[in-house]
């Protein structure tokens, strides 16, 4: 019984036991509240001197004072918030300092920086100058050492130095500003001070191309444009005021101070810089193959230049500063230009390339070896090739623009195309005749020469000369010649001092036009001499040579027709001595003998006498 009751006890002591210890941990886990961090935002003012109230914003400051100094001195507060506190300056602090704050019953503080105004500057005079001359700042605190003076960033010269009076030199770039004073770790407040002289307060862009428009931002510029340099460089101003300039980047322009002039005065100056490699212009701005084109730009500095024209790249032929020379090269087309240079590239410009192209083909029909027009373009400076389907023909001249060439033989009609080393042109047709009537081929003609062959001895200077040589005659028609009149004349021309006299031959051409094909001509020679003092034409026929024969129908040998005949060329032959032979200066026209001509030898066998007609395509 006893050992029951002793059961019951010890059990009953053992559950309290645990439950007095399981109070104990449930005490423990609860602990006590964290309290958050205090976190600055600002103060305003961010500077004064001692008593100054500032308001400190921020966060957690908690809604019961907790604990604020500067540096290490409590301030008085006369109002704390969870979010602003007030505190005034404490007057044992003659320096800048950090605030520090934390909140009631909390370790972390924040804190931040609070310039304690120790001295005081109460004037400047005077409080507006140029710079380089000396003003006088008055005030308090500033104490027997030599400290700063600062007009913004910039420290000015120290004339004289007392602990209430400060006498310095405005700095040499110094604009409008505010000036603090500095000593021994000290600091004053501020206090405005006015520069007279015009002055630059930024430039937009302060870096560009040159070409760029740039704002020039300051006061005191005037009314008056004046000018603008940059470094060495003048730039062109687009617009003046008294507060902005805009003005363009000079392609001479080189990184480094720009600076306004006006009458002789000069502004501050701010740095400027220029991206010297740039392409202002192309010229021509399109071109075909091989021929040279300007570069126009900044390049400033360079001294291997490389030109990337679409993907391919080339070296110039010739450059400097400002101007670079290339050619087109072969296998380029349409694309964009950039100048490279010292790892950097230039901006692109488009260029158009030009190919050669046929616009017409006069006349669009004819017959082996006539001569025909290749009208076009960009068919370049320097001579190509034309083909007639696969048969090359030859070429009689060659510009840009018109090309002409004579029908090769044994080809067919088909397309006409021109080209070179780089490139061939659009193809055009051509449709080959074969007629052989003579008043056609005579049609396609523009020249006709007539020759007179025989010995002849002449008289020159007293000496006589017998030669075998052709005596001749020619006609070039222009490009509109058509022998329509079947007319033409033959000019020789002899020009006196005194009677101005001209003599030439007539050539009267007669075909018969029977619808047949026709193989014979009849040619009129006449011989006309025309006097100044006369009142009409002397005329003479001379000779009719009919039924000549045709002797070739291919108009790249010329149509040749021919007559021997002893009599016909001897009266011919004297006929055309007689006219450029008489001296017409000391001879009375009506009696002019052909006194240089003595005989001509018409049974000579190795020069017989002939008269010779060939119509030619020029």
């Amino acid at each position: 019984m006893h050992r029951s009751i002793y059961s019951i006890l010890y059990r009953i002591l053992a559950v309290l036991f645990l439950f007095i210890i399981g109070q104990n941990c449930s005490d423990k886990s609860s602990g006590p509240e964290e309290i958050p961090a205090a976190k600055i935002a600002s103060t305003s003012p961010e500077r004064g001197p001692v008593q100054t109230r500032v308001e400190i914003r921020g966060e957690n400051f908690g809604e019961d004072v907790g604990s604020i100094l500067f540096d290490e001195r409590a301030p008085y507060v006369p109002y704390w918030s969870d979010s602003l506190i007030k505190a005034d300056v404490p007057k044992q602090i003659n320096t800048p300092c950090y605030v520090h704050i934390s909140s009631k019953g909390s370790d972390e503080k924040d804190s931040i920086y609070f310039i304690v105004e120790a001295m005081q500057i109460e004037s400047i005079l005077p409080d507006h100058g140029l710079p380089g001359h000396e003003v006088t700042i008055n005030g308090s605190g500033f104490g027997p050492n030599q400290g700063t003076v600062l007009f913004d960033s910039l420290e000015a010269e120290i004339v004289s130095w007392s602990s209430n009076q400060i006498k310095a030199i405005v700095p040499e770039n110094a604009i409008s500003c505010n000036i603090e004073v500095q000593s021994q770790g000290k600091v004053s407040n501020l206090h405005g001070f006015a520069i007279d002289r015009m002055t630059i307060t930024r430039i937009i862009p302060n870096r560009a191309i040159p070409g760029t428009e740039v704002e020039i931002h300051g006061y005191k510029f005037g009314d008056l444009p004046g000018s603008v340099r940059f470094q060495d460089a003048e730039g062109e101003i687009i617009s003046w005021f008294d507060t902005l300039i805009i003005t363009e980047v000079p392609y001479n322009a080189n990184s480094g101070n720009l600076m306004v002039e006006v009458s002789g005065a000069t502004s501050n100056a701010l740095s400027f810089q220029v991206e010297q490699l740039h392409i202002r212009e192309i010229i021509p701005d399109s071109a075909t193959y091989d021929e040279q084109i300007e570069i126009y730009g900044s390049f400033y500095g360079a001294e291997e230049i490389e030109i990337l024209f679409g993907d391919m790249e080339i070296v110039p032929d010739e450059f400097n500063d400002t101007l670079i020379l290339t050619t087109v090269p072969p296998g380029a087309d349409s694309s964009d230009i950039i100048v490279t240079a010292n790892d950097l590239e230039s901006n692109s410009v488009f260029f158009k390339l030009l190919h050669m192209t046929i616009t017409s083909v006069e006349p669009d029909s004819g017959i082996v070896g006539q001569k025909i027009a290749i009208h076009g373009r960009y068919f370049g400076s320097t001579p190509g090739s034309v083909y007639f389907g696969d048969v090359e023909a030859e070429i009689d001249s060659w510009t840009d623009t018109l090309i002409y060439i004579k029908v090769p033989a044994n080809t067919e009609s088909g397309n006409i195309c021109v080209g070179n080393d780089y490139e061939s042109s659009n193809a055009v047709f051509f449709r080959i005749t074969n007629s052989s009537n003579i008043v056609e081929m005579i049609g396609l003609c523009n020249q006709i020469d007539v020759i007179i062959e025989g010995y002849h001895c002449m008289s020159y200077d007293n000496d006589t000369v017998c030669s075998g040589a052709p005596l001749g005659l020619s006609y070039i028609g222009d490009s509109d010649f058509a022998w329509d009149n079947l007319e033409c004349n033959i000019y020789d021309t002899i020009i006196d001092e005194v009677f101005y006299t001209t003599d030439y031959f007539d050539i009267q051409i007669e075909i018969s036009e029977s619808g047949e094909m026709l193989n014979s001509i009849v040619f009129y020679f006449k011989k006309r001499m025309y006097w100044p003092d006369m009142s009409s034409w002397d005329k003479d026929v001379i000779l009719g040579l009919e039924n000549v024969s045709l002797v070739s129908g291919v108009l790249e040998t010329g149509i040749e027709f021919s007559n021997y005949g002893v009599e016909a060329v001897e009266r011919i032959t004297e006929i055309y001595l007689y006219s450029v032979s008489c001296d017409l200066s000391y001879h009375d026209p009506q009696g002019c003998e052909p006194s240089s001509y003595i005989n001509s030898d018409w049974e000579n066998d190795e020069y017989p006498p002939e008269i010779r007609v060939v119509f030619k395509q020029r």
